[in-house]
């Protein structure tokens, strides 16, 4: 029983916990009231568009870790592995708001805020935690399943460049694209012991749109073409992963030695080469330019369901993390991608081989406090450093710096999560076109234990 002193400190902080999660959703509601879609990326014209981070929240506060991380009560969609290691049923959804400034090679610069859905995913253990805790179930064995919706690229352009012609004085071409595609995943994960294996098998969709036309500036009368290209694109795909928790031990109160809640982690995930499929409209069209006034006059060309096969490359990540239960967690991870064996019937695209490296770490004050709601917040930071493949020998790269923060909430006697993670980090390359950004990422972990819950009656 509480005291009365502790009584107070209890509903004092339950009533500081509700005022966080209150102000916390209207920051979160407030943020995407300004910040919606008006994505400008220059690069995303390139390939299947820029590519989209795989990882949620949690792990993006610290170094968007994910080939060593496990956790009871969060979803690790890149290693498929980490599910064999889930206590509870577990809902995410993800928001994401981005604040970027453009700065081209002659000192134009660009402010673009985006904003959008970014995750949705549900996993869960397939026989209940309860369950073997009062059937004192000790089997080694155990399987952890997941569905998760994510977007896989994206593409949002408005470019206009002008060329000097001799004769003609100058050009004036204007690009504009939309679109991109996402992954429906299926993930699988089992465990023997420490070890654990899993596969996601998924499914690539998504659509692209692309326009391009190109008006001489100086002449009244003239003719231009307008070319509409408009892709769908479809692909299964296969990821595979592994982790091996070591776990430390020590003596307890009896004498008799148990793991004492320290652990490394080693993770793998990855992939080899994969085919998608496209579909393609093109539309081309003649038009009279007069007086800065277009009218369409002829259609040049106009092709439907025009099919096509394009190549995504095989990708590798490994890392290692050390954990303290309910305390820290310090890891880093390597990424190797061979974006050299991409291909795409959109357009001839060339591109290299990259690499990534990444460092971060959580840290709890005391996640058993009772008075102090602050102490049990997690705290997180991180960073990250890489190579894009759309790059040329290398010099397109990207850094960023992330910090994150864990706001655990009882639901149903479980902890739930509101997770933030804040990205500062720049993409570019000297001398060229270069994004200095911020990021925020937003996510809600809902934990539930009663699913597959065996009731007993007497």
């Amino acid at each position: 029983m509480f005291n009365k002193k502790q009584k107070e400190s209890t509903v004092f902080t339950f009533s500081k916990i509700n005022r966080a999660i209150a102000v916390a959703l209207l920051l979160l509601s407030a943020t995407f009231a300004f910040a919606q879609p008006k994505d400008n990326s220059p690069y995303s014209r390139i390939g299947l568009g820029d590519m989209v981070q795989q990882q949620f929240a949690a792990s993006r506060g610290f170094g968007s870790l994910s080939a060593a991380y496990q956790h009871p009560y969060h979803i690790n969609v890149e290693n498929p592995a980490s599910l064999a290691f889930l206590n509870a049923t577990a809902f995410e959804v993800g928001l994401y708001a981005k604040r970027a400034e453009l700065e081209d090679s002659q000192g134009q610069e660009e402010t673009v805020y985006s904003g959008n859905l970014r995750y949705m995913a549900l996993a869960f253990p397939l026989q209940n935690p309860i369950n073997r805790e009062l059937e004192r179930d000790k089997s080694p064995f155990r399987w952890g399943m997941n569905l998760a919706l994510i977007p896989y690229t994206q593409v949002g352009y408005n470019l206009q460049t002008t060329l000097f012609v001799p004769e003609i004085d100058s050009t004036i071409n204007n690009f504009i694209g939309q679109g991109g595609t996402n992954r429906f995943i299926w993930g699988n994960g089992f465990r023997y012991k420490n070890l654990a294996v899993g596969v996601n098998a998924g499914f690539l969709f998504g659509n692209i749109t692309q326009s391009s036309q190109t008006l001489l500036s100086e002449v009244e009368d003239s003719y231009t073409i307008l070319i509409d290209n408009d892709y769908s694109i479809s692909g299964v795909h296969l990821d595979f992963g592994v982790q091996y928790r070591y776990d430390f031990k020590s003596p307890n109160s009896k004498g008799n030695i148990e793991p004492n809640g320290k652990s490394i982690v080693v993770g793998a995930f990855g992939n080899t080469k994969r085919t998608y499929s496209t579909r393609a409209e093109q539309f081309y069209r003649l038009q009279h330019v007069a007086n800065g006034i277009l009218i369409d006059t002829d259609t040049t060309l106009f092709v439907q369901d025009q099919l096509g096969e394009g190549d995504l490359p095989a990708e590798f990540t490994i890392g290692v993390m050390y954990q303290n239960a309910n305390k820290l967690r310090v890891g880093a991870e390597f990424s190797a991608e061979q974006w050299s064996q991409f291909s795409s019937p959109i357009e001839e695209t060339r591109m290299q081989d990259v690499y990534s490296v990444a460092l971060g770490g959580e840290w709890t004050p005391d996640a058993k406090s009772y008075n102090s709601y602050v102490k049990r917040m997690q705290y997180r930071a991180g960073f990250r450093y890489g190579l894009d493949p759309r790059g040329v020998d290398g010099d397109l790269t990207y850094q960023t710096i992330t910090v994150g923060l864990g706001m655990p909430i009882i639901s149903k006697g479980v902890q739930s999560y509101l997770d933030w993670g804040i990205e500062f980090g720049r993409f570019g390359k000297e001398g060229g076109l270069n994004e200095n950004f911020i990021r925020l990422t937003a996510g809600f972990t809902l934990n539930d234990r009663s699913w597959f819950f065996k009731r007993r009656y007497n």
